[in-house]
């Protein structure tokens, strides 16, 4: 990443796009010649006013809006215009397009946050905050990136830089308040939080300016896809939920809270937040959508970003789950069947279905799912590792267990 992308994502955020048309165009039609004397003086007058007018006053013409909380022209182009910098690109592009877009409705969706909060922005912090902007911007990358989509320094100042000012004021003052009300908050995710928060409060108060907006700007809409893994919630706190790939309620049962935190490495777990207040209790098996993962150097904890939330299994129904209890003259022909299973660490391994059964033998214990290709997945308790199993072993496995499922 160069210095440049660095700092304008101190300034206007990270993510990891809007053509402008600006034509002018006088119609008339020709005049009877009865009138002709009459209107030669007032059309050469209006020529020469406008003629004036795109000379000392060119801002005045510009087509671009900055009219409301919600439409402004300035700020979508200046951000185009950035994502041309970091790219190198002299032309637009709908990647520009997409993600000048994202951290466009982002501005806004962080002001209307902030605003349901009650949160004010000061003439203090307004200035301290230019001081440091004046200090993380480079000038000259700055009019470079402005001269891509033929923004003035002056339109800059007028339109752009307030609104950035006042949203990492705003983000600063809701990142406190998340990592007042939620200890187990990262402060490395906070951000990214608050940034998928204001996006999800503006789709959900402000949806049709929303589609406006991308309407206006002929952006595509895209919908943030994470990965699906399945897992228990093994404990809540708040609005956030400690979630474990590939364990169950059983698996947990017996085990203190900090030894369900520091499960074998090579498991995935996470604090996740519950963003849309998804109905869940601890032990429901669930689906959920894993965006970015932030990790803590310090403590043996996680925070990921929820991209959907689904229980497919409730806890009071995972004590359904079939159980399997070998005896021991079963036990060395179910090692045989596993003898020469591929063995992966789970995190790799990205299974969301729900648990089929659950299998005891010879002192270990094994939960059984099926992926949508109808390969079973095994998973020792306690252990961070996963079977992959073929299709003909699949078949072997169950014909194995289909008598002990018919007791």
């Amino acid at each position: 990443m160069n210095d440049f992308k660095k700092a304008l994502i101190k300034v206007a955020g990270d993510l990891s796009e809007s053509e402008k048309a600006v034509k002018n165009t006088v119609l008339y039609k020709k005049s009877k010649k009865k009138y002709s004397k009459i209107i030669i003086i007032p059309a050469f007058v209006v020529v020469l006013f406008f003629t004036v007018a795109l000379l000392l006053f060119p801002n005045e013409v510009d087509q671009r809006q900055a009219d409301n909380m919600f439409y402004n022209d300035y700020l979508y182009d200046y951000f185009v215009g950035i994502e041309m910098m970091t790219t190198s690109d002299n032309e637009i592009t709908e990647f520009h397009k997409e993600n000048a877009f994202t951290k466009y409705v982002r501005i806004i969706g962080v002001e209307q946050l902030a605003k349901s909060y009650n949160l004010n922005v000061s003439e203090q912090e307004i200035s301290e905050r230019k001081n440091l902007t004046d200090q993380i911007m480079n000038k000259k990358q700055l009019q470079q990136s402005l001269s891509k989509v033929n923004l003035t320094i002056e339109q800059y100042e007028q339109y752009v830089r307030p609104k950035l000012i006042d949203h990492n004021i705003f983000v600063e003052k809701l990142n406190l308040i998340w990592l007042k009300d939620n200890p187990r908050m990262l402060p490395d995710f906070v951000t990214s939080y608050t940034n998928q928060l204001a996006e999800h409060y503006l789709l959900k108060h402000f949806e049709e300016q929303y589609y406006t907006l991308q309407k206006k700007y002929n952006v595509n809409h895209r919908n943030t896809i994470g990965v699906p893994k399945s897992g228990v919630i093994a404990a809540i706190e708040g609005n956030m939920l400690f979630f474990i790939q590939n364990s169950t309620f059983e698996e947990l049962q017996g085990l203190s809270e900090e030894e369900k935190y520091r499960l074998e490495d090579g498991k995935f777990k996470s604090w996740i937040v519950n963003l849309d207040g998804i109905p869940v209790d601890m032990g429901d098996f669930v689906k959920v959508s894993i965006g970015r993962v932030y990790r803590s150097d310090s403590e043996n904890s996680a925070n990921a970003l929820n991209e959907g939330l689904e229980v497919i299994l409730p806890m009071e129904d995972s004590k359904m789950i079939p159980k399997i209890q070998l005896a021991q003259i079963n036990v060395a022909q179910w090692n045989e069947l596993l003898d020469d299973v591929s063995w992966e660490f789970q995190e790799v391994v990205n299974n969301f279905s729900k648990p089929l059964y659950i299998v005891e033998a010879g002192g270990k214990t094994y939960t059984i799912f099926k992926n949508d290709y109808k390969n079973l997945l095994i998973v020792p308790y306690g252990e961070a590792k996963i079977a992959k199993v073929t299709q003909g072993r699949t078949e072997k496995i169950e014909e194995f267990l289909q008598p002990f499922l018919t007791k």
